[in-house]
């Protein structure tokens, strides 16, 4: 489980204009071995469109609307349609069985492992969360996570 959470962080938070919150979020995760994960999140646009972009070094996946494409680093295509409702933001297909399985654990129908691997995960994130923070703050320099942990 260590080694799934970030080891460090660099974010940039934009503020456009007098609204609450950021308007854009630019994340760079790095991982152990050498891995890194980009995000960026924006809430600029007029109309709302979720679109995903996964890529490695292998090629990459992308989600948007209903279609999902795989693109190998050769240039070889697959596409699939699918039926799942992306721009749902209150993820209504998926959601209420997510929230049945955790009123479960609370209520001690489910395993103690799985519960202890939930909480950790939950952990991690509220790290990463914080030292993405931490980083916007400092103008996107790195945060350790490490650091932020011995923190907290």
């Amino acid at each position: 489980m260590e080694e799934e959470r970030p080891v460090a962080v660099s974010a940039r938070f934009d503020h456009v204009g007098s609204g609450v919150g950021e308007q854009t979020v630019d994340l760079k995760l790095r991982f152990s071995r050498k891995r890194v994960a980009y995000v960026h999140l924006s809430w600029r646009a007029p109309v709302r469109k979720t679109v995903t972009l996964l890529r490695c070094s292998k090629g990459f996946v992308e989600i948007d609307a209903d279609v999902i494409k795989l693109v190998s680093q050769s240039g070889q295509h697959m596409r699939f349609n699918v039926s799942d409702e992306a721009d749902d933001s209150y993820h209504a297909r998926w959601f209420a069985p997510v929230f049945a399985n955790f009123l479960d654990a609370l209520k001690g129908r489910t395993g103690a492992s799985e519960i202890a691997q939930r909480t950790a995960e939950l952990r991690n994130l509220m790290l990463t969360i914080v030292a993405a923070r931490k980083s916007a703050e400092l103008s996107g320099e790195d945060v350790a996570v490490k650091e932020i942990e011995e923190t907290y």
